[in-house]
């Protein structure tokens, strides 16, 4: 493993809440890949999944902030405490492929039934423009993100629509 890389390991913790079995998703950084291959193997009741990243990479939101302090924690299951969170979340998502979280993030009423993204489009900038709560549960953030696929480039400008459900925020919407 390279010097200065870590596991961003995502695991389902079991626990109960009287006869209900729930989950609890937590995040581990762990520096030894062995010794976290050995962790995942020996326990049957926790599921494990991981990639390696730089404790420092930035996050392609444009946050300022590391993609493990930044985005990756919602990509690892914490919820987005504002819609403007979720939407920069989203955006690295986009930029790192992850349609899994894109689907999860997605409000279901409009979440489309499958969903893919085109390998040859990299996205390269993100800018907020506005964010704005248009009610105590719902809000809109206005972004422009900028694209490259080849030889051209080009720009999104978007308007969308978020809803607070439970403890985060859901994408409706776009236009």
């Amino acid at each position: 493993m390279a010097r200065g890389k870590y596991l961003l390991a995502i695991a389902r913790l079991p626990y109960r809440v009287s006869e209900k079995r729930c989950f609890r998703t937590a995040l581990f950084l762990w520096k030894d890949y062995e010794f976290f291959q050995r962790l995942g193997e020996h326990s049957s009741s926790v599921k494990f999944s991981y990639e390696e990243v730089g404790v420092f990479e930035p996050c392609y939101c444009t946050s300022g902030k590391s993609y493990v302090a930044c985005c990756g924690r919602l990509h690892a299951g914490s919820s987005a405490n504002t819609a403007e969170e979720l939407m920069r979340s989203r955006y690295t998502a986009f930029c790192r492929g992850d349609v899994a979280y894109l689907l999860r993030s997605w409000a279901v009423e409009s979440r489309p039934v499958s969903f893919s993204l085109d390998p040859k489009q990299e996205w390269t900038g993100l800018q907020i423009e506005h964010h704005e709560a248009t009610g105590p549960d719902t809000a809109i953030v206005r972004f422009t993100a900028t694209w490259r696929k080849g030889i051209r480039k080009g720009q999104l400008v978007e308007t969308s629509r978020f809803r607070r459900e439970g403890e985060g925020w859901v994408y409706i919407d776009g236009a």
